[in-house]
């Protein structure tokens, strides 16, 4: 009884538990119903959603498409649209009949088969100021050609036609168009038009997947040009790895200069992109170039916190060529015609960089105007309105590094000429060494070793040597310059600091001849010849030296300083004829517009021989206040010299005028012996004996000397004078009792009384009236006699004479020749 009872009870119980299982069943299968039901009639809206989701970190804001086709092995959309920004770029993207194809397996790793585009368009625009660029340092690590492909999550990716368009706020617009495919192989095709230049590349693996070959042409589309005119410039470019840790890059470029210019300007015209362009429209180049490079860098570049650019470079391995051939360079009113042959090379490593250029001749001309040279100066040299400049360097100019920052840079042979075969100048570069740390600050060390051969109107000047050296950096510089003729008869030493940031600085010029006379042969016919001195110089002996110290705070002219010291010592020669020696001068002055001197410069002159001897020279004079140094205010403080037996000297001291027509001093003669006076007269028979003094009042009027109201009297107890008469004197005597007296007191005559007046005009005529009291022992028993005696006689022929028979005798006495 009970057995059947419990049957059935546990019959109920299995049910219940059927029936809560199927409608578990049931409501699953509902729910699975219902959510497909849902989602196949919003998928197109969930896709979005979560494509947005996903994109959204990639600058994607919105996404929108129709025509969603999926199967179990491809989805296909006919179009498909995106927009967004990047960095401060907005863009707008719309594909046409999109494809992507997919196995389930491979789609659960994330990786689809191929992704087709039958047309691709995208236009960018700008429309605000990009922001600052990242800086932060890092290691910047490239994959592969085949590695980047690898990387796709994609076996295919082809885009049969794809558009670029950009507008920006300050370009015009740009468009490309091309063709991209990434499978095994990469190939892109890109064209493009700017400023009527058409430039077309392509990007492709080949049959070698991890060597990637870049060719850009550059061409002129413009109606003006035919076809065989229209190549601007090629470039290809492979790379390809050296192993799993290294690149290798070969660019290979060349260029039409003439078209790529052209190119140039019109981009310009239409964009005014790259302000500096602007200068191509006043330059004409006609020639060709190309450029050959072979780089090596690791997968992996580091960059550090500072030198980024530096620190990159130094872990790249750059071997290369650049030649430049020019036909034809003109620019502005600057240079033209200039032509030649420039080749350049680089071999950089980590241990070392090497720049040099070949050997290297360039001609051409150089607007006059740049030299600075004053138009006369121009008209003088004979030199037009453009100079011609060839500048030759037989020898290779290197330049060497070891880390980038220290540069040494060396020349042994270069050359420089300028101008015509009738005034030219040729700087030959001996050698030249340029240290240079570009740290900041940046220094430097140069020395420039050269020799400057000039000929100006046909005339060769002598040989100079300059000797330069430099060293500093951007806030001091400190230089020395040496030029001296090859004979080093003169030598100039410039040597000084200046700061280039303030335009202050310190120079301090030494000028130096300790071979004086030499010095004068050399250079007294070339003044002649240039007809800037005509008077006549020769030097025996004698040295000079001359320092002069600048100083300024910045380069306002206008607040410089300078200091000067002029020292001649026993100087000896002529100057017109006019015999002299042992010439020595000490003077020291400041200023730059206007001289003044710091102490009175003094001068002393052994002897100097104008017709007669004039011993003993000392002069003192001064500029109390600053005065034109062209036509200054002389302070004439003492003067005085021996002359006939006595001396000479200034009365007291007096302002000459060098700018005036006139000028006036006083002198007094001391002790000045009669005989010597007599002596003058050469060829006569005439005796004198005495002393005089007196004073003569000289002016200075247009170059010759002027005496007024001088005079000249005998001192106590006076003298004798013994004239003999000659043949001409008997003939007047005879004629004239007056004079036939006076020469008959005159031929023993003894003064206790002479007094004359002496009158110079400025023909050189000088006029002596003379007052004679005395008497004759042999003639009226000794009696006392007064009288007075006019004598006139143009002085010029007789100082002339006297130097002439001073010439005569130095020449016998020298020996003739």
């Amino acid at each position: 009884m009970n057995s059947y009872v419990a049957k059935p009870v546990h019959y109920t119980r299995d049910m219940t538990r059927f029936r809560i299982a199927l409608g578990t069943v049931c409501l699953l299968l509902l729910t699975a119903l219902v959510t497909g039901w849902y989602i196949h009639q919003n998928l197109s809206s969930l896709l979005r959603q979560q494509a947005v989701h996903y994109l959204t970190q990639y600058g994607v804001e919105d996404i929108d498409y129709e025509g969603l086709h999926i199967s179990l092995k491809a989805v296909r959309i006919e179009t498909l649209q995106a927009r967004g920004h990047y960095d401060t770029q907005s863009w707008r993207a719309t594909a046409h009949n999109t494809e992507l194809q997919y196995h389930w397996s491979t789609l659960l790793g994330g990786r689809a088969e191929s992704l087709n585009i039958e047309n691709l368009e995208l236009r960018v625009s700008s429309d605000r100021s990009a922001g600052s660029p990242d800086t932060s340092a890092g290691p910047l690590s490239l994959p592969l050609p085949h590695e980047l492909v690898a990387q796709l999550p994609l076996a295919v990716l082809q885009v049969e036609q794809w558009r670029i368009d950009y507008s920006g706020v300050h370009v015009p617009p740009l468009h490309a168009s091309g063709s991209l495919r990434l499978a095994e192989q990469i190939e892109l095709q890109f064209d493009s038009a700017l400023a009527d230049t058409l430039i077309r590349a392509s990007i492709a693996t080949g049959d070698t997947p991890d060597v990637l070959t870049l060719s850009v042409a550059l061409s002129d589309q413009s109606q003006s040009q035919s076809q065989s005119q229209s190549r601007m410039a090629n470039i290809v470019a492979q790379l390809q790895p050296v192993d799993d840790n290294r690149w290798r890059w070969r660019l290979q470029s060349d260029w039409e200069s003439a078209a790529l210019l052209a190119g140039l300007r019109r981009l310009y015209e239409r964009t005014r992109l790259l302000p500096a362009l602007a200068t191509l429209d006043s330059l004409t180049v006609q020639g060709q170039g190309s450029l050959s490079l072979a780089i090596q860098h690791p997968t992996t570049l580091h960059a550090g916190p500072d030198d980024t650019t530096l620190r990159v470079l130094q872990q790249l391995d750059i071997s290369g060529d650049l030649v430049q051939e020019l036909q034809q360079f003109d620019y502005a009113d600057m240079a033209r015609s200039m032509r030649g042959r420039a080749v350049v090379s680089v071999e950089h490593n980590e241990r070392n960089t090497t720049i040099t250029l070949a050997p290297t001749g360039i001609t051409g001309e150089l607007a006059t105007r740049l030299f600075q040279l004053p138009t006369a100066t121009r008209t003088w040299l004979q030199w037009g309105e453009n100079t011609p400049i060839l500048w030759r360097n037989p020898q290779a100019l290197s330049a060497t590094s070891a880390n980038l920052k220290d540069w040494h840079l060396n020349l042994d042979t270069s050359g420089i000429t300028i101008g015509t075969p009738a005034s030219q100048m040729m700087i030959d570069v001996q050698s030249m060494q340029i240290d240079l740390d570009i740290d900041t600050p940046a220094q430097f060390n140069t020395r420039l070793h050269t020799q400057l051969n000039t000929t100006l109107r046909n005339k060769p000047l002598p040989p100079l040597e300059l000797l330069s050296t430099q060293r500093g950096n951007t806030e001091q510089i400190d230089f020395q310059l040496q030029v001296s003729d090859l004979p080093k008869n003169l030598t100039l030493d410039l040597q000084g600091n200046l700061n280039p940031v303030t335009g202050g600085g310190k120079y301090t010029l030494h000028a130096d001849s300790e071979r004086l006379p030499q010095l004068a042969a050399t250079l007294t016919p070339l003044l002649h010849h240039f007809k800037l001195w005509q008077h006549p110089v020769s030097l025996s002996a004698g040295t000079f030296s001359l320092s002069t110290t600048l100083t300024s705070t910045d380069g306002d002219l206008s607040s410089w300083q300078q200091q000067s010291r002029l020292s001649l010592d026993s100087v000896s020669g002529s100057f017109d004829d006019i015999q002299f020696e042992r010439l020595s001068a000490n003077a020291q002055w400041q200023g730059i517009d206007a001289w003044q001197t710091l102490q009175p410069a003094t001068i002393s002159l052994e002897s100097m021989q104008p017709g007669f001897a004039l011993d003993n020279v000392r002069a003192t004079i001064s500029l109390p206040h600053a005065t034109p140094p062209a036509q200054p205010r002389i302070q004439i403080e003492a003067f005085s010299a021996d002359l006939f037996g006595g001396d000479v000297a200034l009365v007291e001291p007096v302002v000459w005028d060098v700018g005036a027509t006139s000028n006036s001093l006083m002198l007094r003669a001391k002790r000045w012996q009669l005989a010597e006076l007599v002596a003058l007269q050469q060829n006569t028979d005439i005796q004198a004996e005495g002393v005089l003094e007196g004073e003569l009042p000289l002016r200075l009027v247009d170059g010759r000397a002027v005496i007024n109201n001088g005079f000249l009297r005998a001192l106590p107890p006076g003298g004798t004078i013994r004239y003999r008469a000659n043949d001409a004197s008997r003939a007047m005597a005879a004629d004239s009792a007056e004079m036939a007296l006076a020469l008959g007191l005159l031929s023993d005559f003894h003064y206790n009384a002479l007094g004359s007046t002496v009158q110079l005009d400025k023909g050189g005529t000088l006029l002596l009236g003379l007052s004679l009291a005395g008497s004759n022992p042999s003639m009226y028993e000794g009696q006392a006699v007064n009288f007075n005696i006019n004598l006139e006689q143009n002085i010029d022929p007789l100082l002339q004479s006297l130097q002439l028979s001073d010439k005569l005798i130095r020449r016998i006495e020298g020996g003739l020749p």
